[in-house]
């Protein structure tokens, strides 16, 4: 039996954002801030508004996916009352011609795109009187509360530190798949719930992986832990859920062959080929 539990740690650097890059993209995020504070100012001068940091790099979860890029999240959240479309078009104004990049509008985000990260900057609508606010999209203003789903994973998170490295595991993992895979969220859930604590990572990781299939045979399916409880794979189509379910049951069979190989060799590339060859340079 080979153990990569150590090739696993150096792995989980070489995926991870080191501290230099993340001081970048905190820095990044406070002059897009900056730019979208003057503009909304500039255009209605009572509104009242806050941004919150978002996704992995809140809670430590990032990583440098297999193309080489980060993905950063904030939030805006605005206090008055806006159209949703309003909001989103006066964001999107804001950020619209900033250099070197991509911008786009998409359902749930305004989108940038950098050569090697991108900012997805979501739009709420918030006040006193709600308990949950609103994520402005193309048609609606939708419950969404990722502050509150953010706590309860570092609540969760904060008993074990193995929780965080599986998380970024399956991240990368998903990466490599090259199809429509669970967001971030959705497997820090998973992670979160179904882990199967192990004191080496190769086989923590397998483990969890298992009991993640087991879970899912009857349905793809992930209860949100947080007001409003919705089903954070609702975006996935029956072809793209059949399609993942098939790529986890051949990840549970690889990455349980690679924990059986005794040739240490042999196991490293078995592993390679669920986790790329990103995974041989740290032998």
């Amino acid at each position: 039996m080979s153990d990569k539990h150590k090739q696993f740690l150096l792995f989980d650097e070489l995926i991870s954002v080191n501290q230099d890059k993340v001081d970048f993209l905190i820095s990044s995020i406070k002059l897009l801030q900056i730019k979208i504070s003057r503009a909304v100012k500039k255009k209605h001068k009572d509104l009242e508004f806050e941004f919150d940091l978002l996704g992995s790099l809140r809670t430590s979860t990032i990583i440098v996916n297999s193309k080489k890029i980060i993905d950063v999240d904030f939030g805006i959240y605005f206090h008055n009352f806006l159209n949703f479309k309003d909001a989103k078009q006066l964001i999107y104004t804001a950020v619209s011609n900033e250099a070197n990049c991509r911008v786009e509008i998409r359902d749930k985000h305004i989108r940038l795109q950098y050569a090697d990260y991108k900012v997805d900057i979501t739009i709420y609508y918030l006040t006193n009187e709600m308990i949950i606010p609103r994520l402005a999209r193309y048609s609606s203003w939708m419950p969404s509360d990722p502050k509150a789903l953010y706590l309860w994973f570092e609540d969760v998170a904060s008993s074990n530190i193995q929780i965080k490295r599986i998380v970024r595991y399956f991240k990368f993992w998903a990466c490599q798949c090259l199809i429509k895979m669970p967001s971030g969220i959705t497997f820090s859930v998973w992670v979160s719930k179904y882990i199967c604590f192990n004191d080496r990572d190769d086989i923590c990781f397998h483990e969890t992986a298992k009991a993640i299939l087991l879970k899912l045979k009857t349905g793809v399916y992930c209860r949100n832990p947080v007001k409003p409880h919705d089903n954070l794979v609702a975006n996935l189509q029956p072809r793209q859920k059949r399609n993942f379910i098939n790529k986890l049951e051949l990840f549970v069979e690889q990455s349980g062959n690679a924990i059986k190989e005794t040739n240490e060799k042999k196991s490293s590339d078995i592993w390679a080929t669920q986790l790329g060859d990103v995974f041989l340079r740290i032998i």
